[in-house]
């Protein structure tokens, strides 16, 4: 019984005309040329489907042509002589078949074909990713990425409780007792208790809630990975999360650029070429040249920073990077006093590196960082006050990663040594500065292993154990990791994640007030005799990564925590539980977030949820839209709204704030712990959390492509609005209880309309 393939031979056959061999001479010289067009099918048992990615060969002597289906099954090859054609079909998992055609000059040939199923038997493929891998360049972190890194902004601190200052000034001795007024209020939450790596640099406090800017540059960033509990083994640090930045890969074709300004803020983004690899640099700056335009007082808020990238080699042979970071933010304070004319200000310096490549089939890489964070705080009431803090960290990893089996083994150590001095300085009444400082040095060590690999046809594990020696603390502590991952489908996964974290904890006031009470009447003596103590933190997330739709992805996570050993807490049982939402889409012409984070925070000195548990909370939400509405215009919103953030105070003088009976706070109960700042206190202070900011941003655009110089660039006009509706999102607040029973929000942004253009090229 002959098949199908047979039949369409024949029937081609049909096509052929009498006189063949004089009508091909005479359309030669005429010039006249043919086609052929037609559907390729997929035939198995009696069923046939229209076949695409097929390949079609057609040869006629030396002439050669190829065409495919298309996702239809449909072809068409044009342009060819009159004549004898050979064509041949193929597609993988199918037998191929090839007929001739005659294809008449200035005339068309229809051919349909099916090819017979025939699945090719292979062997099972075991797919191994190696992390430790050079990673693609990325134009920037994905939307889900910057949802995260939009969310965490919200809970940023200013950076004086991540850096002690708080403890300092409250501490400050020989002072009498203050007024009320004489207590400065700082906006902040998740300080000292979070990890937050740039490159593998620690960074302190890179969030601010100015607004003018982002938290970082998109264009500059490469991703942004969260792990609000267990996190790889890798990991030392952060009793609350931790959060991993990557600078993205430059691209090394050309010298490209993005230039913008507005009337407040403007920014350079560079890349290109170097010998044996590229370079990226970007810088931001927040430069008030428009605001006699606005017409509203020269901005309160400050902000400059630097980043720059250089890469070398590539995936065939050993590669490396240095970064470079720098940030100042300052915030200008408008309390009536001329030794707030500096105001506040803090900032970062960091240097990371780092080498990679493979021996055989393991995969290595080295990184080192060095980083520093400064921050002064001058504060007065009838004498001028001056508070200074700087951290430096030393920090070094190695990482090794080798296939064992189906899965991954990983090995590494870490060395992060932490130095940190704190200067209280004042002015006597004679004038004389006299100035006490207090050193605190420790040094963490660690190693770990871990490993990966499926347990089931559906599950994965990833389970590991870290072993960390402080200096401060002897012995060693244990830090098991571990991540069961479910494939509930091929769009869902359930993960159920745990892990134990370590990290040095800031110094208590009572040590720095000891410490500087005893320096206070000797102007040379350094304090390096206190000692660092080591927190804890248990965590258990529950988290489901879902894709709902295409480009659409749902992000949920629940987590029960548990601290021990962190300073001003000692002798409680300090907890938290939540919920973070994601929901991010990934599109062409429209894409954005929204997320939201629910937590409850309780301390006991009886155990859990003792009878005199204590309990505070907060709520966050970020969300962000951009989306087209024409081919050169567009629009982009984003709304970010907290509520339960708490206040950090810091009196001028010592025991400034142990008895302030403030008015309208009858019956207001007072808890030491609000936030997930668990050294956040406020002695005797009755001013709970504010009653919350909310922030909406409108951006609408335009976008041109004209060509300059032979290249093609855009020019993107922006007009946009900013900063909070209800005007509380401040980051210092001032008590004043003759005018209001609440804080007084200082240093506060009125809403801005910024007129502004990029260009992109």
């Amino acid at each position: 019984m002959p098949n199908r393939a047979s039949i369409l031979l024949a029937l081609c056959g049909l096509l052929v005309p009498p006189g063949t061999a004089a009508a091909q001479a005479t359309d030669r010289g005429s010039g006249q040329v043919g086609e052929i067009r037609g559907r390729v099918f997929g035939g198995r048992g009696d069923t046939a489907f229209p076949l695409p990615h097929a390949m079609l060969d057609l040869s006629r002597g030396f002439d050669h042509r190829t065409v495919a289906t298309d996702s239809l099954g449909r072809y068409r090859a044009r342009g060819l002589a009159p004549g004898r054609w050979r064509v041949q079909a193929i597609h993988i998992g199918y037998d191929g078949i090839a007929v001739e055609v005659l294809v008449p000059a200035g005339g068309s040939v229809e051919l349909d074909m099916e090819l017979s199923s025939r699945p090719i038997p292979i062997p099972s493929v075991t797919v191994r990713a190696l992390p430790l891998a050079e990673a693609q360049p990325r134009e920037s972190p994905s939307t889900r990425e910057m949802g995260e890194i939009a969310l965490r902004a919200l809970e940023g601190s200013t950076g004086m409780v991540e850096a002690g200052l708080a403890q300092v000034v409250r501490s400050l001795p020989g002072s009498d007792q203050a007024e009320p007024t004489d207590v400065l209020l700082m906006r902040g939450s998740a300080a000292d208790l979070k990890l937050v790596l740039l490159d593998g640099a620690p960074i302190y406090t890179p969030f601010h809630l100015g607004g003018l800017v982002d938290s970082f540059d998109p264009g500059a960033l490469g991703g942004a990975s969260l792990f609000l509990g267990g996190a790889p083994a890798r990991f030392d640090g952060g009793l609350s999360y931790i959060l991993d930045l990557t600078t993205r890969s430059p691209r090394r074709d050309r010298l490209r650029g993005e230039f913008g300004a507005d009337l407040l803020t403007g920014r350079m983004l560079l890349e290109g070429p170097l010998p044996g690899g590229g370079f990226l640099f970007g810088t931001r700056a927040i430069h008030d040249l428009g605001t006699p335009i606005l017409d509203r007082g020269d901005s309160p808020y400050g902000y400059r920073d630097l980043l720059v990238r250089g890469e070398w080699g590539g995936r065939d042979r050993a590669s490396g990077f240095l970064t470079g970071f720098w940030n100042q933010e300052d915030v200008r304070l408008d309390l009536g006093s001329s030794s707030f004319s500096d105001g506040a200000r803090w900032g970062n310096q960091a240097l990371s590196g780092g080498l990679q490549g493979f021996f055989g089939k393991t995969s290595a890489e080295v990184r080192g960082a060095l980083s520093r964070y400064e921050a002064h705080l001058p504060v007065s009431d009838s004498l001028p006050l001056f508070a200074r803090s700087r951290s430096d960290r030393l920090r070094v990893t190695a990482d090794f990663s080798h296939p064992l089996g189906a899965g991954t083994l990983r090995l590494g150590a870490s060395l992060d040594g932490v130095s940190s001095d704190y200067e209280a300085r004042r002015i006597d009444a004679g004038g004389s500065s006299i100035a006490t400082d207090l050193v605190l040095r420790g040094t963490t060590g660690g190693v770990y292993a871990e490993g990966d690999g499926p347990v089931g046809e559906n599950l994965s594990l990833r389970a590991g154990l870290r072993v960390d020696h402080f200096s401060e603390s002897g012995g060693v502590h244990l830090a098991p990791r571990a991540a069961l991952t479910w494939l509930l489908t091929d769009n869902a996964v359930l993960t159920l994640a745990a892990g134990r974290y370590h990290q040095f904890s800031t110094v208590s006031s009572s040590v720095v007030e000891q410490t500087l009470a005893t320096l206070a009447d000797d102007t040379t003596a350094v304090g390096t005799g206190s000692r660092l103590s080591v927190g804890k933190a248990n965590h258990l997330v529950v988290s489901l990564d879902q894709i709902l739709l295409p480009g659409l992805r749902l992000g949920l996570e629940g987590y029960v925590k548990n601290f021990s050993g962190v300073t001003g807490a000692e002798g409680q049982r300090l907890n938290a539980s939540g919920v973070d939402l994601r929901v991010a889409r990934e599109g062409d012409r429209t894409s954005g977030w929204v997320g939201y984070t629910l937590t409850w925070f309780w301390a006991s000195d009886q155990g859990f949820l003792g009878s005199d548990a204590r309990f505070s909370g907060r709520h966050l939400l970020s969300a962000g839209l951009s989306t087209r509405l024409s081919d050169r215009t567009g629009i982009r919103v984003r709304v970010g709204y907290g509520d339960g953030l708490p206040y950090t105070s810091i009196p001028l003088f010592q025991d400034a704030a142990s008895s302030i009976d403030q008015p309208g706070t009858a019956g207001r109960e007072t808890f030491a712990l609000e936030g997930d700042n668990l050294l956040n206190e406020a002695p005797g202070l009755a001013i709970g959390p504010d009653e919350g900011f909310l922030r909406v941003e409108g951006e609408i655009f335009g976008s041109w492509a004209p060509t300059i110089a032979g290249r093609t660039t855009q020019l993107r006009p922006y007009v946009r609005i900013l900063n909070a509706l209800n005007r509380r999102d401040a980051l210092f607040y001032h008590f004043d209880p003759w005018r209001d029973p609440s804080p007084r929000p200082l240093a506060e942004l009125p809403i801005l309309p910024l007129v502004g253009l990029e260009w992109i090229f």
